[in-house]
This record gives C-alpha cells, sequence and structure tokens, in this order.
C-alpha cells in the first residue's frame, strides 16, 4: 500500500501458494482504499509485452547531476550489465516479492495550439532487485574487452 495515495499494488487471479495464474482473466490491479479497481493491467498484455520488451536487455549505470544553470548532466561509466533469458513468472515473483512499483507518469505535449495529457505509466524495478527478473545476469567491463 502505498502511504501517499492510498493505492494498493494487487495480483488479481494469481495464487500466492502455488505462485501460479489461476484466472486468466486477472491481472495486476491498483486498488483504492475500498478495495475498488483504479487501474487494471491484463495478464495477457502484459505478458506478451514483457516477454518481447525484456528478453534481453542492457543495463548501463549512470549519475546525474545538475550544473550551476540547471541543466541536467549525466555521466556512464564503463561497466554495463546485460541480462538475457526472462520469464513472465519471474515479474510475477518481483510483483509478490514487493521489488516492483507502479509509477504514474504524464508527459503534457503541445498539439495544435492545445496541451494534451499522454500517460507514461511505468512498472520500476530498483537496480539492486533488476538480476531477479532474469536467469543470466553479467557485468561488461568495457575497458577490458
Amino acid at each position: 500500500k502505498n502511504p501517499k495515495t492510498g493505492l494498493t499494488l494487487n495480483l488479481e487471479g494469481y495464487n500466492h501458494a502455488k505462485t501460479k495464474i489461476d484466472d486468466v482473466s486477472g491481472g495486476l490491479v491498483l486498488l483504492d482504499r475500498m478495495g475498488n479497481i483504479a487501474a487494471k493491467w491484463d495478464y495477457a498484455g502484459l505478458m506478451e509485452h514483457w516477454n518481447r520488451k525484456h528478453n534481453q536487455a542492457a543495463y548501463i549505470p549512470s549519475m546525474m547531476s545538475k550544473s550551476e544553470k540547471s541543466d541536467v548532466l549525466y555521466r556512464y561509466g564503463h561497466k554495463i550489465y546485460l541480462a538475457e533469458k526472462t520469464d513472465f513468472a519471474l515479474f510475477l515473483k518481483a510483483c509478490m516479492a514487493s521489488y516492483i512499483y507502479y509509477d504514474p507518469g504524464i508527459k503534457l505535449e503541445l498539439q495544435n495550439g492545445t496541451e494534451k495529457a499522454k500517460r507514461r505509466s511505468q512498472f520500476r524495478i530498483g537496480f539492486r532487485n533488476l538480476d531477479s527478473l532474469y536467469f543470466s545476469w553479467k557485468l561488461k567491463d568495457l575497458f577490458s574487452a
């Protein structure tokens, strides 16, 4: 439960004891304080997106700072992480472990002189828990390659 919003992220139709989906019509749901569904992502859509986008990934740690002019500056190191071979079950397990959280994002775009809101919500995970999403997680040093 998020203390600021009172919303809770839950796996509807997921059997926690058996660690499997019992009801395919369920999904990842965001519940309000009264238990009403505020948002829902069905398992089929999540699974398709997850397997397509995350089966092979590179993670490049960075450091962010601001200059005196308030410009945002990024620095990247020579070490990267290569992640391969994921499974949607690993995503669900990371949800159950509370590693994954919902980050609602709204981007404003100017269209024909009018600002339009574009939803850009994402599920996020802290860097220290990223390896829980993959069967293969390797550190590569670009200087020794």
